[in-house]
């Protein structure tokens, strides 16, 4: 679990690696705590790594089906065969912001189901 200020410097550092990978037409499609490497150098830096379940997007920005991801972590649009494009990175940048502050998992699922019912409906615990 970090501190208040400095999962805010982490997830701002997160953010900001996203959005570099997205202007390279990249999606991480895997972002979770264990994708994520922080170094103390006086301060925090955080560092992407792990990515074997990236994926290009073509020049149409078409959406995508192809499912891949940690479970826990995943975009509703991946767990569920729908169509996804570089917003998935975003939900689970969110879901790794939660796990700094908290040190639990946003949604503790493991059938497919309960994880559909969960994602849509369930309320997540405060922080």
């Amino acid at each position: 679990v970090l501190k208040e200020a400095d999962a805010a410097s982490c997830f701002l550092q997160l953010l900001q690696g996203v959005d570099y990978i997205h202007s390279k037409r990249i999606v991480h499609r895997d972002l979770k705590p264990a994708n994520l490497l922080l170094k103390s150098e006086g301060q925090l830096l955080l560092v992407i790594t792990d990515f074997n379940c990236a994926k290009q997007i073509g020049d149409s920005g078409a959406r995508m089906l192809t499912e891949r991801g940690t479970h826990h972590f995943s975009a509703p649009e991946l767990r569920f065969g729908r169509l996804w494009n570089e917003r998935i990175d975003i939900w689970s940048s969110g879901l790794c912001l939660y796990y700094m502050l908290r040190g639990e998992l946003a949604f503790n699922i493991m059938d497919r189901e309960t994880a559909k019912y969960m994602i849509q409906y369930a309320r997540v615990p405060a922080v």
